[in-house]
């Protein structure tokens, strides 16, 4: 029956991680990906010479690490729960984690060490990350328009807006959060 057709369309995608040099010479590959289910996304850079970025393995998504320097990518999470890499400074990596417990914040190193839970609450997902990797921006899933910090080192969270429009981005040298702020028109 015509009327009743239904059409698809699937997209794949293959990705792999290139570094240049800024000032010219050829881009060399740091990853050899060959699978479309184990291409990086989220990428961030961390201070301890990697680039850190998430991927699929075993039926979850995974952190991983590779060293600017090359060698093959190391996976930095495991466990029952997806790990999506949102932003690495200094020796810290900052990364939603959903798992039974719902969707919260959680830390590390930069080589996968201390990995902890940063938020506990209805819910949180990093929305910026300070250049010095000492606090994380996010809006709470139970008052969207608010904005809490929480600290990596301690993780010690403080509200910081009640009603704004969204995270835009922490200021080059992390002492101001540039925040959107919605209004109302006469539409």
């Amino acid at each position: 029956n015509p009327d009743k057709a239904v059409a698809a369309l699937r997209v794949t995608r293959l990705a792999n991680l290139w570094l240049a040099d800024a000032e010219g010479g050829p881009a060399r590959p740091l990853t050899s990906i060959t699978s479309p289910e184990d291409s990086p996304m989220g990428i961030a850079a961390t201070g301890a010479g990697s680039l850190v970025y998430s991927a699929p393995r075993d039926q979850f998504l995974r952190v991983w690490a590779v060293d600017l320097a090359g060698g093959e990518p190391r996976p930095l999470s495991s466990g029952e729960g997806h790990a999506i890499a949102r932003g690495a400074a200094g020796d810290a990596i900052v990364f939603d984690r959903l798992d039974a417990g719902g969707v919260h914040i959680w830390s590390m190193s930069a080589d996968g060490s201390g990995v902890r839970q940063l938020t506990s609450g209805a819910g949180e997902q990093v929305s910026a990350l300070s250049p010095d990797g000492r606090w994380v921006a996010f809006n709470p899933y139970d008052d969207f328009r608010a904005v809490s910090l929480v600290s990596v080192e301690s993780g010690r969270v403080s509200p910081f807006a009640r009603t704004t429009g969204g995270v835009v981005a922490f200021s080059p040298d992390g002492t101001k959060l540039l925040l959107g702020q919605l209004e109302s028109d006469e539409k």
